[in-house]
């Protein structure tokens, strides 16, 4: 469903990403998303 989402707004996605300087792994591998989210 996702996948779906991105391939039909594909343009507006590369346009953000070039816009702010973000490249293909500028999102992932930043740590333990734990430390970040608390389960209550």
């Amino acid at each position: 469903m996702v996948g779906d989402w991105m391939k039909q707004h594909e343009t507006a996605i590369n346009d953000h990403n070039q816009k702010y300087g973000l490249g293909q792994y500028h999102n992932k591998g930043k740590g333990d998303i734990t430390a970040a989210i608390k389960w209550e």
